[in-house]
């Protein structure tokens, strides 16, 4: 199942890269939906348009975490996120990486603002 938003498609995840890509350290490895490669009317974005709308998505699913997230010293009320939470960053944020054609970021633990159930709903303000 995937939910279509105005410019991004969300898929469960299906393909998390396990061995391939790990988060190191504090950091957090976070899956970046799919960007609509079509607008709502059925015209096709040029590639600069799709590629901006990637760069500055500040959605994604969380797939990784790093053995030094969030402990204890530093969080006392617990982690802020956990393996498939739907999180909201800083649309430019962290490290930005493809594999199999896929884009991840690699997050800083703290550079996680907020946790939605409802990552299609969710638009730059």
């Amino acid at each position: 199942m995937s939910v279509a938003t105005g410019t991004m498609t969300v898929n469960p995840v299906k393909d998390v890269p396990g061995r391939l890509l790990r988060a190191a350290g504090y950091r957090v490895l976070v899956r970046m939906p799919d960007v609509k490669r079509t607008t709502e009317s059925g015209l096709y974005k040029p590639d600069t348009t799709a590629n901006l709308e990637s760069l500055a998505a500040m959605v994604g699913e969380v797939v990784g975490v790093g053995e030094y997230c969030y402990p204890v010293e530093k969080y006392p009320n617990g982690p802020w996120c956990a393996v498939g939470d739907w999180v909201i960053f800083r649309s430019y944020g962290g490290t930005k990486v493809k594999l199999r054609g896929r884009e991840y970021r690699l997050l800083n633990d703290d550079a996680i603002e907020a946790v939605t159930c409802v990552p299609e709903e969710i638009e730059k303000g």
